[in-house]
Order: structure tokens, then C-alpha cells, then sequence
């Protein structure tokens, strides 16, 4: 990674690249070879992702060639080192003994000695690389040979198949019954050295490679990923695997048909720990059944797993094609993909996987000297802040009290002295977690924050040693053996036993939990207590504790707030050789830089930024800035004023001119339900929305996430049929929610948004508690970051949501944004550098009007005149 950064390069991009595109991949492989943190954006529509990938795996290519010739030069000359050095040693030694050679022979013995140290570290680095080599070609022999034998292999699928069907036919009707041997918690030495269990899941693979972590915030982001990989002529020789969920890529029916991760989790855990029990009691008695209910999983067989993992490095496959292999082979796609990291180069996984701790502990993720790139990472504050927060009800505090209690009652006897103090004290824990929630003197919610300090005094707890409480839980697997354990004695209504010490809350928390179903799995409430626990260990300065104290159960809850994310993301900065942060509206980056890099000790110096222009010509977006509406009404949209008739009736007339002008659709977003619903009430009752209706078809955001795609569908039907000109509409209007369903991730290409438009500003509630307090914390640090961190959090909701115009090259889009606040330098210098380029500042409707008549003009003209 030394050598000297040649400053041009060939990416092997597979079309011709726009000059943006050349610029974004000649810095990303520059700060890929200088180790740096980089921060690009690229607007949506330039090919962000093509260029990630050439730019990236350029790099990485070119460390493979350096790595291949150190293995050649270090194999060349090893044993001639060795040979020379020996000689050389021989007669240095000898000549020690005479009086007049003592000093040159002392000289002589450092510089033997400092050689045989290079000498000795050449040689392990030639034998790392001989190991990795050997192994991969190992891999690749295996699935030449499988690929060959493949229609011998489909000859024993009626006997895999005949395996499966015994399983899951055992598996059906009643619940498992398990032996209570199985419900006592796993013995654990909290003073020892534990070996956690992630690393006795899976093969021991020891040989790592150089690899790249992309990751995004949904598979169907990853998958597109995946497929852009596929169009370029790294496809042919890049190792890649897709890390998921088993919600994702699980093919066993059993678990697939449990409803939540959690459920799956735990029982695919259980499957796994059955396997490993019958193997031991195979070991001492052959004569035990072969498919037991209790065997495990029939698809996690080693071979077929291992098979299947051959595969997927051996070819670029998404999350679809490793699902149908494992079902195809009656293996593991989860479990394959987990063992094929050690030798992947690129591996693909959502924010979970890489951004929390324990996940890269539980997939064994190496990122020491390797490179992490996060795209769509806008949110990335937002992202690690909600990630590492933690939410517990009442009621599962209750429950998890209750169960924990009949539990010990049932199995003290059984329980081992270690065993019985721990759970005696997570019983006191859960006790006085309760106790704020159920001192709640008035029937109306109330909320308070408290530093962790003045909460665990509070409740007592600042004697309790939390962290031991929590590994405990943790290690001795608590959680799962107590939903075993409620599931088998039906405890749903056991909250009762809480009720008779514990006071009305108690009492009001035992009769909901009785009426409430009985659970579908072997789930604990325990496990959200356990999450909250990991999160209470943390230090004082860097969370909150919100209480939210309510008449009911269901709306009171202990959560913790995590206020500084740099903690979560420091350790990335600091084991990675780079770090990329990429997305399609980046600005403002400073609150970024401030909260995630400066925080961490990470210097300006090493710090680089990239933004680049869109693809499409500056002539084709027009970005308008209005101060007043048609009557000549300042547009004031703040909290206070938006609200009033006036405002609301003067945003429906520009709404109406604009239906007039724009061709195709419009996009026109609110800064909330609420507001957004008072609006159409308001316009219904005037008769402005019948008006807009004789123009454009009018479409809403649906209330329910599953009415998104067939609401999309019906938009995009009518702008197409009203584009060819035969209709009497003239398009359709979209009304959205800015940070909505339709904010994000949505396609409002060429006729489906010819213009969007912006009311107000979205600046969050101040009202929130948890806003408050994380304001007032960056305040302590610096003055005045908090109101940059706030005013950061509505531009960035304005920039996605305006940015979903532009698609491509041929594309041409108008944006229309509605406040006098727009017009301010500090606003402006906020949006993305693309669209300032093409911003014009309207004071009076008139002039943005005919700003935007005269830009569909050219737009026609254009059109006339190209063949």
C-alpha cells in the first residue's frame, strides 16, 4: 500500500464516463491508496454506485498484483537469504573469539541479528501469503470438481430430500417439549476468559484477505449493488458475498414461519445447539436415531454448507441466487455466506452488520487494515444514534420480573451458586427498573431525562456491578432458556405474581399481560431488558435516560439515549485502513465531521471531501427560491404562521399556477402529516382542490406502507397517459411528507416529476425531550452546534426529498421552493452544490412564474428540434 499513487487511471468502467464519474473514482481510489477518510457525494443519477465499484476495486486489484510479487520476489530469494546468511553468521561467530576482533565482532552480531529479524518476518510474510494462496485454490479445485460431478450429486437428493421431510414433519403440531435440563442457564466463569460463542459457530477459517465492507441500509439496496457489480469486468474474478439476516436468506421452513427476527434467531440458535448435543450422544452411543427431532437443522450439514460457500465465492451471486442454491442443496444459505467472509474481498451487508459491535463480533468480522465504505450515509448520525438506543416497556419489565421469578422458584434447587446469585440479582435489577414507571402519582403522561448517574442512584442501582449482570445474561444464554421455560408452562398471565407485591401499576400490568395472546415462540421480554442493560454500561457523559411515565403500560417505558454516536464509531475509524461515507446529498457535512470525525481525534488532514456536479447540463434544472405568492402575501412558514388561512390559501394558488405550467407530474411535499391533512381540509372547503383537479389528477401519501407501490403505480399510469396530450389532464400531483414513504429511494424520473415542490422548512419538533437534551449536549461542546446540528437535520430531510427529480442524463426537473427563509445565504449555501448552481432567487411570484414558463419553453423547443 506504499507505492506512489499514479495520477491517472484506467477503472474499467463498462460504459463511457462522464467526467464527474472519472473525477469521483480517481478520489476514491486516492483515498483508498493514502488511507483517508473520505466523504463523497455524488447526486442521485450520476452513477454513484458504478463509480464506487471501479474506483474501489481498482485499488483493490492493484494491492492483489503488489501482493502476488512480493510472494514471487520473497519465494526467489528466501532460500539464497538463508544459505548466505548462515555462512556469514559462521565466520562472525568464529572470529568473536580473537581479543583484536572483539569490537568489529560485536558489530558484526547486532547486524547478524537485525538481519535474521527481517530475515525471520520475510518469511512469515511469504508464508501468510503461500497460506492464503493454497487455500483459495483449494477452494477453487473443490468447485471445479463439484461443478463436474453435479449430475451425480442430483442422484443422492432423494435421500437429502427423504432427511428433510422426517425433520419437518416432527417439527409440526405441538409445541417441542424440552427437557428441563435444557431450560438451566449455561455454566459461566464472568472472572475467567470466556470464549465467546460466536467463534465455535462455523469453521475456523484463520487465512484473511484484504477486503472491502460496502454496506447500505436495506437488502434491496445491497441487491442492486450486487447487480452493478455484475455489468463490470470485475464480475470475473472479484470474491463476493452478501451478508443478511435470516429473515433473509433462512430456507428452513420450520423457522421461516415464525413471525419477527428475534423468533428466528433464537430458534435457529436452538437448532444449532441440538445438533452439537446429539453429536456429542452419537459420540458415546451409535444406536441413537439419526433424525431425531431434536438433530438440528437438516440444512445446516457441514458439507453441503461448506459446498455452498465454495460457490459463492467462486461466483457473484445476490441474495436470490445463494437462497435457491441452499434450497437447491438442502444448505445453509446464512451460515454459508457467514464462512465465506475470511475469504471474500467484497462483502456486502446492511448497516447492523457492521455498524453494532456485537454483530461484527457474531460474524466474525475482521476490520483491521481493511476498508469500509457506507453508502447512502446522509443519516449516518441518525442512524448510529437510533441503533444504539434503547427502548423497554413497562410492560416487558413486568414480564420479564414474573418469568424471571417463577423460574427461579421452580429450578433454585437445581441451580448452582453462581447461577442463583446473578438471577437473584437481575431479579432486583428488574424490580427497580420498574419502580420509576409505576411511581407515577398522575393519570397524564409525563416524560424526564437523567444522566445515568443520577438514574441508577435513583433506582438504587449504583451498587449493582450492571456489567456482570449483563454478560451473565448474555452468556449464560438466559434469555432463550426463559422462553423456553414460559412457553412450556404457559406463563402469559404470570404477571399476576408481580401484582401482589407490587402496587396498582403492577396490578394494571398483570391484567394486560393476562388478556394479551399467548406467544407464538420461544421469545423472552428478557432479551429487550438485556439490550437495555448493554446499553446502561455505558459511560455516563455519553447518554441519557428518558423516563416516560403514563397511565397504562404499553406507553410507559425506561429508554436509553445514546448522545455522542462517536463512541459507536470511533473503533471503525481507528482499525480500518479507510473509511468512505458516500451519498447523493451529503450536505451539510459540518455537523458530520464535528460529531463523528472530529470527536474521534481524526485530523482535517486526513480528512478528504469530494462533491461533483450532475451529469445533467446546468440548463436542464431550475431551482426557484419564492418569497411571496400571487397576491403578494410574504410566504412566512414557520411553526407559528403556516397554519393560518391566509398562508394555507396562498400556497393553493401557487399550487394551481404551477398545475398549469408543469407538463407530467408534480411532487409536492409538506413538512407533515399533520400539516399536510390541514391543508387538504382547507382547500376542500375553498374550492382550491376541485380547482387543482381539473388540471392534475390528484394522488396522496398512503397511510399504510403496503398501499406505496400500487399508489406509485397509479401515478405513474396517469402521468404517462396524460403526457401523449390526448387527455384533458395535463399530468398528476403528488402529496407527500417530507422524511415520509416517499422521501427516500423513490424514482420520480422524466414525466413522474417535472417539478417538485417544497413548503416551508421540515424543522423537527423542539417539544422533543430527546431533541432538547441532544441539543444542549453538542452546546456544552461547542456554542452554537446544537442550532447547526438542528438546522442540519431540516436541510438534509429538504435536500433527499428535492433530490428525486434528476435521474439521468436526459432528465429535466424545476424545483419550487416555498418560504422567505429559502432566500438567506445561510439556507442557500445548504443545498447541494448542484442545484445552488441553478437557483434562482424570486422575490415575487411573477418572476418565478414566468422563471419556470420560460424553462418548459425551451424544454419544448429542445425537444422540437432533436431527431
Amino acid at each position: 500500500m506504499q507505492e506512489k499513487c499514479p495520477e491517472e487511471k484506467t477503472f474499467s468502467f463498462p460504459f463511457q464516463a462522464y467526467d464527474v464519474q472519472v473525477k469521483f473514482m480517481q478520489s476514491l481510489y486516492d483515498t483508498l491508496h493514502e488511507g483517508k477518510i473520505g466523504i463523497f457525494e455524488s447526486p442521485t443519477g450520476t452513477g454513484k454506485s458504478l463509480s464506487l465499484i471501479c474506483g474501489a476495486l481498482t485499488w483493490l486489484r492493484e494491492q492483489e498484483q503488489a501482493r502476488r510479487a512480493r510472494l514471487v520476489e520473497l519465494s526467489q530469494c528466501s532460500e539464497d537469504t538463508v544459505h548466505g546468511k548462515d555462512a556469514q553468521s559462521t565466520t562472525a561467530l568464529s572470529l568473536a573469539g580473537t581479543p583484536t576482533a572483539t569490537s568489529a565482532s560485536t558489530s558484526d552480531e547486532l547486524s547478524w541479528v537485525l538481519e535474521q529479524h527481517d530475515h525471520r518476518q520475510k518469511l512469515c510474510e511469504l508464508s501468510d501469503l503461500k497460506s492464503q494462496d493454497e487455500q483459495l485454490t483449494k477452494v477453487i479445485s473443490r468447485q471445479q470438481t463439484r461443478a463436474e460431478s453435479k449430475r451425480k450429486r442430483k442422484s443422492d437428493e432423494a435421500s437429502i430430500d427423504a432427511e428433510v421431510e422426517a425433520f419437518l414433519s416432527q417439527q409440526n403440531g405441538d409445541v417441542e417439549k424440552f427437557a428441563d435440563d435444557d431450560l438451566l442457564p449455561v455454566d459461566v466463569d464472568l472472572d475467567g476468559n470466556d470464549k465467546d460463542e460466536s467463534s465455535d459457530d462455523g469453521e475456523d477459517e484463520e487465512v484473511q484477505c484484504l477486503k472491502i465492507f460496502y454496506c447500505s441500509r436495506t437488502h434491496s439496496q445491497l441487491s442492486q449493488f450486487v447487480q452493478e457489480v455484475k455489468k463490470t469486468t470485475f464480475v470475473d474474478d472479484i470474491r463476493l458475498v452478501t451478508i443478511g439476516s435470516r429473515q433473509t436468506l433462512c430456507v428452513n421452513p420450520d423457522v421461516r414461519k415464525l413471525h419477527g427476527i428475534t423468533q428466528m434467531n433464537d430458534r435457529c440458535r436452538e437448532l444449532q445447539q441440538n445438533k452439537k448435543k446429539k453429536a456429542t450422544s452419537e459420540t458415546g452411543n451409535s444406536k441413537k436415531t439419526k433424525n431425531s427431532s431434536s438433530g438440528g437443522c437438516p440444512y445446516s450439514n457441514q458439507s453441503r454448507v461448506s459446498t455452498l460457500k465454495e460457490q459463492i465465492l467462486a461466483s457473484v451471486e445476490d441474495v436470490e441466487d445463494v437462497v435457491s442454491a441452499g434450497r437447491e442443496q438442502k444448505a445453509c444459505p446464512y451460515y454459508a455466506s457467514r464462512y465465506a467472509i475470511p475469504l471474500a474481498e467484497l462483502v456486502v451487508l446492511p448497516y447492523q452488520s457492521l455498524l453494532h459491535a456485537s454483530s461484527r463480533a457474531a460474524l466474525n468480522i475482521k476490520l483491521k487494515g481493511n476498508v469500509v465504505i457506507i453508502d447512502e450515509a446522509h443519516n449516518l448520525i441518525d442512524t448510529l444514534t437510533a441503533m444504539h438506543s434503547v427502548r423497554v416497556t413497562a410492560a416487558q419489565l413486568s414480564a420479564s420480573l414474573s418469568h424471571v421469578r417463577e423460574y427461579h422458584t421452580k429450578y433454585r434447587s437445581r441451580l448452582k451458586a453462581a447461577n442463583l446469585s446473578y438471577i437473584k440479582q437481575l431479579i432486583f435489577v428488574l424490580d427497580k427498573l420498574l419502580r420509576p414507571l409505576r411511581d407515577n402519582g398522575s393519570k397524564q403522561e409525563t416524560t424526564s431525562i437523567h444522566t445515568m448517574e443520577v438514574f441508577l442512584q435513583r433506582a438504587q442501582l449504583d451498587n449493582i456491578n450492571l456489567f456482570k449482570v449483563y454478560r451473565y445474561c448474555e452468556q449464560s444464554q438466559l434469555s432463550r432458556k426463559l422462553g423456553g421455560f414460559a412457553q412450556r408452562y404457559n406463563l402469559q398471565v404470570s404477571a399476576a405474581a408481580t401484582a401482589a407485591d407490587s402496587g396498582s401499576q403492577a396490578t394494571q400490568v398483570a391484567s394486560e399481560a393476562a388478556a394479551s395472546p399467548a406467544p407464538t415462540s420461544a421469545t423472552s421480554p428478557l432479551q429487550y431488558v438485556v439490550d437495555f442493560l448493554r446499553c446502561m454500561t455505558n459511560a455516563d457523559v455519553n447518554g441519557r435516560m428518558v423516563i416516560t411515565a403514563g397511565e397504562r403500560s404499553s406507553t410507559s417505558s425506561l429508554k436509553y439515549l445514546l448522545l455522542n454516536p462517536c463512541t459507536q464509531f470511533t473503533p471503525i475509524l481507528q482499525e480500518c485502513h479507510a473509511v468512505v461515507v458516500a451519498g447523493g446529498t451529503m450536505q451539510p457535512v459540518s455537523s458530520f465531521r464535528r460529531q463523528l470525525l472530529h470527536a474521534a481525534g481524526v485530523s482535517d488532514s486526513r480528512v478528504r471531501e469530494f462533491a461533483c456536479d450532475h451529469v445533467v447540463p446546468a440548463e436542464q434544472l431550475l431551482c426557484v427560491t419564492l418569497e411571496k405568492g400571487p397576491s403578494g402575501v410574504p410566504l412566512d412558514l414557520t411553526f407559528k404562521s403556516r397554519a393560518s388561512t391566509q398562508q394555507v390559501e396562498e400556497i393553493g394558488r401557487i399550487v394551481l399556477n404551477l398545475c398549469s405550467l408543469v407538463p407530467g407530474g408534480i411532487v409536492c411535499f409538506f413538512p407533515s402529516y399533520a400539516y399536510e391533512q390541514n391543508v387538504i381540509e382547507s382547500w376542500t372547503k375553498s374550492g382550491l382542490l376541485n380547482q387543482i383537479g381539473v388540471k392534475k389528477k390528484i394522488f396522496r401519501e398512503p397511510k399504510l406502507a403496503s398501499n406505496v407501490e400500487s399508489t406509485l403505480a397509479d401515478y405513474a399510469r396517469c402521468c404517462q397517459l396524460t403526457s401523449s396530450g390526448d387527455h384533458r389532464l395535463t399530468g398528476a400531483l403528488l402529496f407527500s411528507v417530507v422524511g415520509g414513504k416517499l422521501s427516500e429511494g423513490i424514482n420520480f424520473a422524466d414525466d413522474l416529476g417535472r417539478c417538485v415542490i417544497m413548503v416551508g422548512l421540515p424543522y423537527p419538533s423542539t417539544q422533543s425531550v430527546e431533541l432538547q437534551e441532544k441539543m444542549s449536549y453538542l452546546d456544552r461542546q461547542h456554542a452554537g452546534y446544537g442550532r447547526e446540528y438542528y438546522d442540519g437535520l431540516c436541510m438534509k430531510a429538504v435536500n433527499q426529498s428535492i433530490g428525486r427529480a434528476i435521474r439521468h442524463i436526459n432528465d429535466y426537473a424545476t424545483i419550487v421552493l416555498l418560504d422567505q427563509r429559502y432566500s438567506r445565504a445561510s439556507v442557500l449555501h445548504k443545498l447541494p452544490t448542484w442545484i445552488q448552481a441553478s437557483t434562482h432567487a424570486c422575490s415575487t411570484f411573477p418572476a418565478a412564474f414566468s422563471a419556470v414558463r420560460n424553462f418548459f419553453a425551451r424544454r419544448k423547443a429542445a425537444a422540437l428540434k432533436s431527431p
